[in-house]
């Protein structure tokens, strides 16, 4: 590629990698600012719906919760506080007791209760009691930001986690807003990139048409007169095409300078050798007559 692109090209790839790596640049910073914003404010509603559910699974059983409008709590796998008012859809909840009993579900989108598999409740199990979020995959659920906290009074464990679908889903959609916009941009740069560089080149394409008009001048013989010139407009010293345009006329009057001066001594020897001829005529008659004569 080095060596058979041309200038025009390598100009126009230069820029549509460097506005690639800009354009990749900006979207990985944006995605990774992103995601750690959403995540922030998914663990802020985590730790509320923790808290809540630690307080939800120590109150008594006549507390007032359960008097709520709806069936509370309704029948089905998990802790009783997944039934709760106000907890998001697809919690998933589960309580280790210290003698190892474990009961763990999930919130449905229908507002149920539903079971978890073997693999999804040993995964959440081994979670330490530490209150700090982390993300786990629950086996058949998805990506969860869950958090694991002890009940003081029972030492029960009590887990919560919140689905990181919203936040995956906004993530994927930030991520193709910018594959779209890069693609645009690229191509608008591309455009631009073809028209620019042309018109850029432009004054070099006239300063190498110069040269190859004096290259196909007959240089080798007789007088050779030298009227290409570049144009002034191409010949500013102060841009780079300029500089070269200066130098190429420079260099084509110390060739006519130089063919001028080949030309004169050619002249002089031409001139020279007609006037030895014209003064050697005599003596040779002289000569051939004393020779006939002889």
């Amino acid at each position: 590629m080095r060596g058979g692109a041309s200038l025009r090209f390598r100009l126009l790839v230069g820029q549509i990698l460097i506005l690639v790596i800009v354009c990749v640049g900006i979207g990985a910073a944006t995605e990774l600012a992103l995601y750690k914003y959403l995540v922030a404010q998914l663990d802020t509603s985590l730790r509320d719906t923790s808290q809540r559910s630690v307080r939800i699974f120590l109150e008594p059983p006549m507390a007032p919760w359960r008097h709520h409008s709806r069936s509370f709590p309704r029948p089905g796998p998990g802790p009783v506080f997944l039934d709760a008012p106000a907890q998001p859809v697809g919690m998933v909840g589960m309580v280790v007791s210290p003698n190892g009993t474990i009961e763990a579900g999930y919130l449905t989108a229908a507002g149920g209760r539903a079971g978890l598999t073997d693999a999804a409740r040993a995964e959440l199990a081994s979670l330490p009691a530490d209150r700090r979020p982390v993300t786990r995959d629950v086996d058949g659920l998805g990506r969860y930001r869950v958090v694991a906290a002890t009940a003081r009074r029972s030492g029960d464990v009590v887990v919560t986690g919140v689905s990181m679908s919203d936040v995956d889903a906004t993530m994927i959609r930030v991520l193709l807003i910018f594959g779209v916009v890069t693609v645009i941009a690229v191509a608008a740069a591309i455009t631009a990139g073809i028209v620019i560089i042309r018109r850029a080149l432009a004054p070099l394409r006239r300063v190498a048409q110069t040269a190859t008009e004096v290259v196909d001048l007959p240089l080798d013989r007789g007088e050779v007169a030298l009227p290409v010139r570049v144009l002034e407009s191409d010949a500013n010293p102060r841009t780079e095409v300029g500089q070269l345009g200066s130098a190429l006329n420079r260099m084509l009057d110390h060739i006519a300078a130089a063919l001028s001066t080949r030309q004169a001594s050619e002249t002089r020897v031409r001139q020279f050798v007609a006037d030895a001829s014209h003064e050697l005529r005599t003596p040779l008659a002289a000569i051939r007559g004393y020779t006939e004569l002889a």
